[in-house]
């Protein structure tokens, strides 16, 4: 709805949480952004990768199934030695789903959840693996209000439900569509 809103310009990820922050989000001039920049991972949304790169790569990965799938093509193109790079002339437009009042649905939670940690597993290693899911359980039990207003906003306790199975699937390393997309 406001094409002067930057949803992303690339990401960086936190290597201890692997978490991402988008850069340059919110209200950004066109002559603010920098003609280009490298970042970890860009939106898969956006991408443009050559075939022949994705030959290299052997394809995406099919335990992906949605949500975190351009973090990790991104992670082993750049392991490859290629750059991953935003351009500020390369502009896409869609709706942000963070403006809906209802919250996000179960499955996306799920997914994020779940993928988030095999991430961590898959490009940092058991130890960040199980530190990421450490503070999936920690960060929730300690901050119990933010799931109860997450209900409370939405009235879905499956919202918390779809959270806690995503930590114990991606803890699990249990992969693919599974539960939610089936």
């Amino acid at each position: 709805n406001d094409p002067d809103i930057v949803q992303s310009y690339g990401f960086r990820v936190d290597s201890r949480s692997v978490s991402a922050e988008p850069l340059y989000a919110g209200r950004v001039e066109q002559h603010e952004l920098p003609d280009c920049i490298e970042a970890d991972y860009v939106d898969g949304g956006t991408t443009l990768i050559r075939r022949s790169v994705i030959e290299q790569l052997g394809g995406m990965d099919e335990k992906l199934c949605i949500y975190a799938e351009d973090v990790d093509l991104c992670f082993r193109t750049r392991r490859l030695g290629y750059k991953v790079v935003a351009i500020s002339r390369a502009k896409a437009y869609h709706r942000y789903y963070e403006k809906r009042t209802e919250g996000p649905p179960p499955y996306q939670v799920f997914y994020s959840t779940r993928n988030r940690i095999y991430i961590a597993g898959k490009h940092y290693g058991q130890r960040t693996k199980w530190r990421v899911v450490a503070q999936c359980l920690l960060l929730r039990f300690l901050r119990r209000d933010n799931v109860r207003r997450v209900v409370q906003r939405g009235g879905k306790p499956e919202i918390v439900i779809a959270y806690y199975l995503g930590v114990l699937y991606g803890a699990l390393g249990l992969m693919g569509k599974r539960l939610f997309l089936e």
